[in-house]
């Protein structure tokens, strides 16, 4: 009989396989998803097993109150299909957490990540070599995102990724496989082509060395010489190799014309946001105030937000807020909080320092550009980054 263990982990490896035939399947059969069903069918498997061995948190618990705005808007005719969409992922990235981490296996959560890791790097040489593959940005004809449908998303997932390996290599002190890696997954950003992918690469690659330096007095004649050069070495490797690599792939993927098209056009604030900022300032000053009181606690609705500014923020917070008020606000927060102490349970002070660094740079990224702990895409990965025990 196969184990429970073994569902979960083999449904979740998967899982990335099933997001490539569910772009190509999204194409062919124009908005058919695949993947809507199988991570339908994972979530009934997961709350089952979860109810039977009683593992469901506190926060798991908080995120099913995000049904109540989605019926109010449901009975105000006023429901978007996304605020159910996004409920479902809450619920299953934190009923995931529970289990896994009363469950690790460190070695099919690097099964997961290889296998994701090979599955973006095929995309991408399908895409340089025979042009196959979605665009990035279709219109401009810009970067890849390979059969995968949300490109957003993508950027989220290729940067966990990218810190898996990175913070292995760190660990295991491979100092020439973290710069290997390092450099490998910045080509790889600048072919996707998102702000999200490049620019959090770069400063996890940067920024990731500083982990191996301990913090104790006496402290600077106690910081480790291995660290230092590591840092200095990728240092080097940044400035002497990444110019040369963006001028070439910047005039081959088209991404220059996407900034210099948004440069003409706005401000740099602007272009950081891609637009958000603009949006968020109308929300604040003609929605937010008109508010009645009902909607300050279950959020005004997706569909009300639509028909007056034509889309969601993409800003997490302020978009959990729109789509389920005060109670979504509660969601977020303690989703947030609950990742962060597992992310800090671990004995390894280097873990620790590494997974603060990332989680507050997936903070920032939250609330900058949106879909980190609400993409379908990035959902399994973040359950996992945080709830390995390698030490």
């Amino acid at each position: 009989m196969i184990s429970e263990k073994k569902i979960v982990y083999n449904l979740i490896l998967l899982s990335i396989i099933i997001d490539v035939l569910n772009g190509i399947i999204f194409r062919v059969t124009e908005g058919l998803s695949l993947s809507i069903f199988y991570k339908g069918f994972y979530l009934i498997v997961i709350l089952y097993i979860c109810l039977i061995r009683g593992c469901i948190s506190k926060t798991s618990l908080l995120s099913f109150l995000l049904f109540i705005p989605v019926t109010y808007h449901l009975l105000n005719s006023k429901l978007n299909l996304t605020e159910v969409q996004w409920s479902l992922r809450i619920i299953t990235l934190s009923l995931t957490i529970d289990y896994i981490i009363t469950r690790i296996d460190s070695n099919k959560i690097k099964k997961y990540f290889l296998l994701a890791f090979l599955t973006l790097m095929v995309s991408i040489l399908l895409w340089v070599l025979f042009g196959l593959g979605y665009n990035q940005y279709s219109k401009e004809g810009i970067g890849t995102r390979g059969f995968f449908v949300a490109g957003n998303e993508l950027g989220i997932l290729h940067l966990i990724i990218s810190f898996y390996w990175l913070r292995k290599s760190i660990l295991t002190k491979n100092f020439r496989r973290y710069t290997f890696f390092g450099l490998l997954s910045l080509m790889m950003a600048l072919m996707f082509a998102t702000k999200v992918a490049v620019l959090g690469t770069v400063i996890i690659f940067g920024l990731l060395p500083f982990t191996l330096i301990e913090f104790k007095i006496p402290n600077l004649r106690r910081v480790k010489l291995l660290a230092v050069r590591l840092y200095f070495g990728v240092l080097f490797f940044l400035i002497a190799v990444v110019p040369l690599a963006l001028n070439f792939l910047l005039k081959n993927i088209g991404l220059g014309k996407r900034i210099n098209y948004w440069l003409d056009r706005v401000d740099l604030i602007t272009v950081f946001f891609s637009g958000r900022n603009l949006l968020a300032r109308e929300l604040f000053e003609n929605i937010i105030p008109n508010l009645p009181g009902i909607e300050w606690l279950l959020g005004p609705g997706l569909y009300q937000i639509n028909n007056s500014i034509g889309r969601s923020i993409e800003i997490d917070i302020i978009d959990f807020f729109i789509f389920f008020g005060a109670i979504g606000l509660l969601v977020y927060i303690s989703l947030f909080w609950k990742i962060f102490r597992i992310s800090q349970t671990t004995v390894n002070p280097t873990i620790k320092k590494a997974n603060l660094l990332f989680l507050v740079l997936l903070l920032f990224i939250s609330n900058t550009a949106g879909h980190v702990i609400t993409g379908g895409l990035s959902l399994f990965a973040i359950s996992l980054i945080f709830t390995t025990n390698e030490s």
